[in-house]
């Protein structure tokens, strides 16, 4: 979908039609399109004056919080367990804005990415942290990803995730998150985060955000802190879009801390102790994001992001829309030519760098094997 930050106000009709990039007509169409549909809209395919010219896998560097920032948990000493579960939730509170209003931000407006094909890969560094992602399934679409970021003489943090996105037309789209993230410092402390769901506000009127929605947390494996965020939006007569607010506890269930704001602007934090309030996240309007640094397009493998989309990337970009069709088509048939191939010879996609499981509710879970990465020759190098 196009998805408009909700930091530009309220939407004109001129702004409406500029945000679309087509007429009114063809979005009305997209709207009828999905909202008789009955499904999972990832299964649908996109007209192609919605499309950008990346995949979503691209987009999973939007989970680095930045050289100082991802650091900040493990420079805190183990024994400083509140400080550091605090460092830790600021981390994953500082990322929101650029996750979910910020991946596009020249117009405001923000177009959908193309939808990564079962097996992509994507390799990149980002301020000099290593970037490792796989689509570990098409049908939901999920894909896994790592980051290490070492600090000299001094502990390493592992941030290792899994997103499965599944789909639906209510009154607009909504978006159901499963997976989740997992931080981890090499002295051992883990911090498991959940992931919300979400939504699109104004999906109809041509003008869609995104909204987040109900609750997620943030959980440590020793301490025992933790913490249970609250999403909410504008109402028809109260409230404010993207607000947030959360309670952190203690081991033992007490509340210590309680956060409040907007998570694309300024959240406080409140210690219930002392009733002390502070800024404890505030992000500039334009806040500037770190951009991977990859191999040259010539260099990638054939299933790695840029080097597969190529054409399809440009031909959206210079607006081409017989030819975004034609190479999107070549690669979506490509892929349902491997799929009837595996299904005749009673075969599975053999995922490259993730070892798939399950959790206690049977649900997929996905975890980056260090030998099979290194093991992997082409990739030895990066």
């Amino acid at each position: 979908m196009l998805w408009k930050s909700s930091s530009q106000g309220d939407v004109t009709d001129n702004e409406t039609e500029a945000a679309t990039g087509a007429s009114l007509a063809n979005w009305k169409d997209l709207v009828k399109s999905i909202a008789s549909f009955r499904g999972d809209l990832s299964t649908l395919t996109a007209p192609p004056f919605i499309l950008a010219p990346a995949s979503l896998l691209e987009y999973c560097h939007f989970w680095y919080a930045g050289y100082e920032e991802i650091r900040k948990p493990a420079l805190i000493p183990k024994e400083n367990a509140e400080e550091r579960f605090l460092a830790v939730v600021h981390v994953f509170t500082s990322i929101m804005k650029q996750q979910y209003t910020q991946r596009n931000v020249s117009d405001g407006f923000e177009k959908k990415p193309l939808n990564p094909f079962l097996g992509e890969l994507f390799v990149g560094r980002v301020e000099g942290d290593l970037l490792r992602a796989e689509q570990v399934s098409h049908h939901p679409p999920a894909y896994a990803y790592k980051i290490v970021s070492p600090i000299e003489d001094g502990p390493t943090v592992e941030q290792e995730g899994h997103v499965a996105i599944r789909s639906r037309f209510t009154t607009t789209v909504s978006v159901e998150q499963q997976g989740k993230t997992v931080y981890k410092i090499s002295d051992g402390e883990t911090y498991t985060v959940g992931l919300p769901p979400l939504h699109l506000e104004g999906f109809i009127y041509a003008a869609p955000f995104i909204e987040v929605d109900k609750t997620s947390d943030i959980t440590s494996s020793e301490s025992g802190y933790k913490c249970v965020f609250r999403y909410s939006g504008a109402g028809w007569i109260s409230g404010k879009s993207h607000t947030l607010k959360a309670d952190i506890t203690d081991k033992n269930g007490e509340l210590l801390y309680t956060l409040s704001g907007q998570w694309d602007s300024l959240v406080n934090i409140t210690n219930e102790k002392t009733g002390e309030t502070k800024e404890f996240v505030n992000h500039p309007a334009k806040a500037a994001i770190s951009t991977p640094v990859v191999a040259p397009v010539s260099e990638q493998h054939e299933l790695e992001s840029q080097r597969a989309w190529k054409d399809v990337a440009d031909a959206i970009r210079a607006n081409k829309t017989d030819l975004i069709r034609l190479h999107k088509g070549n690669i979506e048939n490509a892929q349902r030519e491997l799929r009837k191939k595996e299904l005749e010879e009673g075969t599975e996609w053999q995922h490259r760098w993730f070892l798939k499981g399950f959790n206690s509710n049977a649900e997929p879970v996905w975890t980056f094997s260090e030998e099979l990465y290194h093991n992997d020759k082409f990739f030895e190098e990066r």
